[in-house]
């Protein structure tokens, strides 16, 4: 009968809903922020992009991310192959109370990073459909996010959360008016993000694939498609290795690591 009732005990826990009531957009966002962020993470990942006639490019990029003794976190998108843009990288350091700050590293144009100043963080990525501004961490305080509604994706309950730049400098420096995103009722990732531009025309769709447990109840994506519905473009990214909380040095975020990787 005691271990009868220890299993009802864990029944009802894990049962339990997420939130002790109906939750506000912000309540889902930081909940879902401590849930899943990791301290330092470490990707390989394979990457594909796929032009208008289905012609498809790969090529491979290792991702790092570590947060610092102040909290913040700094982030390095480095590509590895193919050859021609081998060493090409971008150095992200998150900022608190200003826009983070962005750097971009051509081998071809010469040993300095290349400062990537707010009005141009709307650029794509080396023709990837991932713009700068999406390869920074979400500052929760610059957005409101309002939950519409809840409806299914992926035969998953979601809850459907509208984000709007809440700031001067995030309405100035974004390329997008809003974005709608559906995250999970019981797990709280983000299955799809769809992107609007300045118009209010949808711009492009993220959605993630695959979804695994890593540690505790952390998710990660294994893939992740960008679908560029105005320029008919894709990029595709499917996971090959990655590391949590394993010790990544703080070297790796600075210019002299980027700019003399071999």
């Amino acid at each position: 009968m005691k271990l009868l009732m220890v299993l009802i005990s864990c029944i009802a826990y894990f049962a339990m809903p997420v939130f002790a009531q109906e939750p506000s957009g912000m309540d889902i966002m930081k909940e879902q922020k401590k849930r899943h962020e990791a301290a330092q993470e470490y990707e390989s990942i394979k990457m594909v992009l796929i032009d208008s006639a289905k012609n498809k490019e790969a090529r491979d990029l290792k991702r790092y991310v570590k947060k610092d003794k102040t909290g913040l976190f700094r982030y390095l998108a480095r590509f590895d192959g193919p050859a021609d843009i081998r060493g090409t990288a971008l150095l992200t350091w998150e900022q608190k109370g200003r826009e983070d700050d962005q750097w971009l590293f051509l081998p071809a144009y010469g040993q300095k990073l290349k400062r990537i100043a707010g009005g141009n963080k709307k650029g794509y990525f080396m023709g990837t459909d991932f713009a700068y501004e999406d390869l920074r961490p979400e500052k929760l305080e610059d957005h409101t996010y309002n939950v519409i509604k809840k409806e299914k994706f992926e035969n998953q309950d979601c809850y459907v959360i509208e984000a709007l730049p809440a700031t001067d400098e995030e309405k100035k420096t974004s390329s997008y008016s809003k974005r709608t995103l559906w995250v999970t009722a019981d797990t709280l990732v983000t299955l799809k993000v769809d992107f609007y531009d300045r118009s209010m025309k949808l711009l492009k769709t993220q959605t993630a694939y695959d979804m695994k447990t890593i540690k505790g109840k952390m998710m990660r994506a294994n893939k992740t498609l960008m679908t560029h519905h105005q320029n008919n473009h894709n990029t595709l990214m499917g996971l090959l290795e990655r590391k949590i909380d394993e010790n990544i040095d703080d070297s790796v975020f600075t210019e002299r690591a980027v700019v003399s990787f071999k």
